[in-house]
């Protein structure tokens, strides 16, 4: 037998019904199974990664929160404590105060 339903009688275009057919349904069922659970590992995933990145944000806000308190200050993404000073880019000197940070021209440039 070539495989082939010698009753076919569909139109142009038609996929003629093979033996092999039924095996092919079961293997892209297969993958799709594959896929889904794949889809909700990564969903699972992502939930799980978000939850994490809301927790860095929640514990980031307290501990800025904890610095103003404390009189700290936050310049270019680094802390400075209560009367520290330092030399900042172009001939700049900061100093925090109060939780501010307050910056003017260096005068030694």
């Amino acid at each position: 037998s070539s495989g082939i339903n010698a009753e076919y009688g569909g139109k142009m275009g038609d996929v003629p019904y093979t033996d092999k057919a039924p095996m092919m349904a079961l293997s892209i069922r297969e993958d799709m199974d594959q896929l889904l659970d794949t889809l909700d590992m990564m969903n699972g995933q992502l939930r799980n990664l978000d939850s994490n990145i809301q927790l860095v944000k929640t514990k980031v806000a307290q501990l800025e929160d904890r610095m103003l308190v404390e009189g700290g200050c936050l310049h270019d993404g680094k802390v400075y404590e209560q009367s520290q000073t330092w030399t900042s880019t172009d001939c700049t000197m900061c100093y925090c105060q109060a939780g501010q940070v307050n910056c003017m021209p260096d005068p030694s440039c």
